[in-house]
């Protein structure tokens, strides 16, 4: 898609919009109290130990009670589910957060001037950044106020902009989910070794973010189909996804155990004892995306998701080629789901982008049939 200079002036003036939108849906976070989870307060001892705390020390910093056991960290408490931040527990439970090194060394590197606010400052960043993404990777197959509406919607989805707000990784892990599928469908399209060579590092980078590389992963597979040419970026990005686990030495085996026994230090890590236990905890995750919760409402988020979702299958001429991607990151997203079932809507953001091409689909279908409307009369009158 060639631009003129008025259409990129006015790509441009989108981006700005969104990154108002984005900002000011975010206001409330941008100061004031940090509200820190159990996960925020891994991913802050890993900001202080960047900084050359020892390991210890920072679990017991950002474990200490002004932080995760304080009056503004009642959300903490209450995601805890019954875990109590022991010694051991927070020893153990550390070997789940080493691989996720980026947004910890990016909030290190801007600590001296925000301090603890650093993370939270990092994800409201990435949370403009995914807009951004979105808008781009949707760009690349429908109009621009499609676009522009379509993202819009997605990010103002009611616990995805609450979640963006807490000190976690979850918006930059969705930022570079989508970069990925925006490299795999210009790749995909044009064959360029240099958006291959951008597919893998942005792989490689979402590695250290978030557990979402694979999602973009089996959505090349869905996309590339029999273009045989095509399978470096499969076999590339399959082997870059998981290059943060065997530098960190993290086996599913051990995670998976870990995430049945509801972030508690398991009895077993066995394939038998999670077995046993892994159906219960499946049925407990899609519970739990229809009961309400404290932040946000999951059936109101369900809902949305749900037409997003819709749109995609019913919008097969108006998303095109981007279509097919966009559904494999569905398979990618259910296989990473059932791969570490638990309870929680997070996880569930990484059908975003496929959403968003779906709110976009719809949209154009609604303005096309609009446009048929509208034109009838004009034809019966001309007859």
């Amino acid at each position: 898609m060639r631009l003129t200079a008025r259409g990129r002036s006015l790509d441009v003036a989108a981006v700005i919009a969104l990154t108002a939108v984005a900002a000011l849906a975010t206001a409330s976070a941008w100061s004031g109290a940090v509200t820190w989870t159990t996960d925020g307060c891994f991913y802050e001892a890993k900001t202080l130990q960047l900084r050359g705390t020892p390991a210890e020390q920072a679990r017991k910093i950002a474990f200490a009670s002004e932080t995760f056991c304080g009056s503004s960290s009642e959300t903490a408490r209450e995601a805890a589910a019954g875990v109590v931040a022991t010694p051991a527990w927070t020893r153990y439970s550390a070997r789940f957060y080493r691989r996720r090194l980026l947004v910890p060394a990016a909030a290190a590197a801007i600590y001296p001037i925000f301090h603890d606010r650093s993370l939270e400052i990092v994800g409201l960043l990435g949370y403009v950044a995914a807009a951004v993404a979105l808008y781009a990777l949707l760009r690349l197959r429908f109009a621009r106020v499609s676009s522009l509406v379509a993202t819009t919607a997605a990010i103002l989805i009611p616990q995805y902009r609450v979640t963006m707000m807490l000190p976690l990784t979850d918006s930059w892990g969705v930022a570079l989910e989508t970069a990925a599928l925006i490299c795999a469908f210009v790749y995909l399209r044009d064959g360029s070794r240099r958006l291959l060579g951008a597919w893998l590092l942005t792989i490689v980078a979402l590695a250290f973010v978030r557990d979402n590389a694979p999602v973009a992963v089996v959505a090349v597979a869905v996309a590339a189909g029999a273009l045989r040419r095509k399978l470096a970026a499969v076999v590339g990005g399959a082997l870059a996804a998981v290059v943060p686990s065997v530098l960190f030495g993290l086996h599913y085996r051990v995670l998976l155990a870990y995430t049945l026994d509801k972030s508690q230090i398991p009895p077993s890590t066995s394939w038998r004892w999670s077995l046993h236990h892994y159906l219960p905890r499946a049925v407990a995750m899609l519970r739990s995306w229809v009961t309400p919760t404290r932040h946000g409402v999951p059936p109101a988020t369900a809902l949305a998701l749900a037409i997003g979702l819709a749109g995609l299958v019913l919008t097969r001429t108006q998303a095109g080629e981007l279509r097919r991607l966009a559904l494999g990151t569905l398979l990618g997203s259910a296989l990473l789901l059932l791969s570490l079932p638990q309870p929680g809507f997070r996880i569930a953001f990484v059908v975003l982008p496929a959403v968003a091409v779906g709110y976009a689909g719809l949209l154009e279908r609604s303005a096309g049939g609009l446009r048929r409307v509208v034109r009838r009369p004009a034809r019966l009158a001309d007859a």
